[in-house]
């Protein structure tokens, strides 16, 4: 998915937000019409729920895990 951007004439410009489709054969097509295309690759920004899912996620389950070790332990115990 990406964000395309069509500048037109008018210096108005067209987005389509979160497209999926053929961007090689899209660029291709407009190139055979006359149209100025080039594709520009952006640096992938890092899922955000990564960090606020996922961290907490693995924190909370390596503490039931040591809790659970900690229990188990002292029940062998008494």
């Amino acid at each position: 998915m990406f964000n395309l951007n069509i500048d037109v004439e008018n210096d108005s410009s067209l987005a389509l937000a979160g497209q999926s489709f053929d961007s090689k054969k899209f660029v291709i097509a407009l190139c055979e019409l006359g149209y100025n295309a080039t594709l520009t690759q952006i640096p992938k920004t890092p899922m955000i729920w990564r960090y606020y899912i996922l961290g907490p996620l693995v924190v909370f389950l390596l503490g039931v895990i040591g809790y659970g070790l900690y229990m188990a332990y002292f029940r062998l115990i008494a």
